[in-house]
């Protein structure tokens, strides 16, 4: 596997003075095997960050589209779009407070 570039600075300087194409070993690991899942946490974590910024967006369009139905004109015809959706979401809000 291919290190990033920090993580190769830091296997030659730990493999320094050793003979070549030897590796320090910690315990039963390797430099390389050590930085090989240093790295593929932090791309875990880098991937995870991601997630939870897309939920957050997802959480902030949502918010605003329900105070968008909450300000819906109260003058409005009968059947509108904006007000149906409104009286749903309110009926099954009460439905899952009553099963709660």
């Amino acid at each position: 596997m291919n290190l990033p570039e920090e993580f190769r600075e830091i296997e030659k300087q730990a493999n320094r003075g050793k003979r070549k194409n030897c590796n320090v070993i910690f315990g039963s690991k390797t430099i390389r095997e050590i930085l090989t899942a240093l790295s593929d946490a932090r791309d875990a974590l880098h991937k995870k960050d991601c997630e939870i910024g897309d939920l957050l967006k997802e959480k902030k369009r949502l918010r605003e589209e329900n105070t968008r139905l909450i300000d819906c004109n109260p003058f409005c015809v009968e059947g509108c779009d904006d007000c149906e959706t409104k009286k749903a979401d309110e009926a099954e809000l009460e439905r899952l407070r009553g099963e709660g």
